[in-house]
């Protein structure tokens, strides 16, 4: 799956990693798509329709409108969808979606939700902005104007910057066994607290965090290196108790062994993009 990566305006950037554009599915048909969880959430803006048919695995298809909000999916998923989509994501930095939208992270673990249902009326304007748009740039242009008005509602309260700071070093150290027990103390936080808190602005607790962050780095690594993976040493180098563990860990979140890794995991691909198209 290609796609044209853009970079979001400089002000947009503490919140928001990347937007994605990109064309996926069958004209008139079903298609899967494999989904290992990406540690962040995205909104979704499909375009050009009113209704997007979709549904996991055997499950029954649901409709979606053409504005959606993806929160944090914590296990390998299987998505069907139907029809050839032309899609815009946003991907948010863990943290941005509950500063730029005020929504309860964790109320929206594994779900996909119309963004009228989360957001009411401010979703509403949004989504009839977006509804004539079908380019990448425009929009883009739309999105972007209307996070920069929710931003400016973004009340910075030290807790919130705090907890900022404590997804970034899980993300940096994620290989590190007693990482959260030390960042607790670090910290002060009590364990409670500190998954109250992830569980409000991330969507997840810190320890899933780490598991699904240190899932992707081994991804990203093996992907790049797939001719030459030695899994003893990748379980080591990414702080796996052992490579039984490691392989146990990638088949949860991947669906299958790290032999049979391949480019094929939709959100994950979509969330860690390196390349950049455009940017301001």
């Amino acid at each position: 799956m290609k796609g044209l990566v853009l970079i979001p305006h400089r002000i947009l950037r503490p919140y928001i990693r990347h937007y994605v554009y990109c064309e996926i599915g069958d004209q008139g048909k079903w298609m899967h798509v494999n989904s290992a969880p990406p540690g962040c959430t995205a909104l979704v803006v499909t375009c050009g329709v009113s209704k997007v048919c979709m549904k996991e695995a055997a499950n029954q298809a649901n409709t979606y409108e053409s504005v959606a909000f993806s929160g944090q999916t914590t296990s390998f998923k299987q998505i069907f969808l139907y029809d050839r989509l032309r899609t815009f994501f946003v991907i948010f930095q863990p943290w941005g979606a509950y500063r730029l939208l005020g929504i309860h992270q964790g109320e929206c673990e594994n779900t996909y939700n119309n963004l009228t249902d989360l957001l009411g009326t401010p979703a509403k304007y949004l989504k009839t902005e977006l509804a004539s748009k079908t380019e990448p740039y425009e929009i883009m242009a739309v999105v972007e104007r209307f996070f920069l008005k929710q931003i400016a509602r973004v009340k910075k309260s030290m807790d919130n910057i705090r907890l900022a700071n404590v997804v970034e070093q899980i993300r940096l150290h994620s290989h590190q066994s007693s990482l959260i027990k030390n960042i607790c103390h670090q910290e002060g936080y009590s364990m409670s607290k500190l998954e109250r808190h992830m569980k409000r602005i991330v969507g997840i607790t810190p320890k899933q965090y780490q598991r699904i962050i240190r899932f992707n780095m081994a991804l990203q690594y093996i992907s790049r290196n797939s001719s030459h993976c030695n899994w003893s040493w990748i379980a080591d180098r990414f702080g796996y108790f052992d490579q039984a563990h490691f392989i146990k860990e990638f088949k949860f979140f991947y669906g299958k062994t790290p032999g049979s890794a391949e480019q094929d995991q939709f959100l994950s691909s979509i969330a860690y993009r390196k390349q950049v198209q455009a940017s301001y």
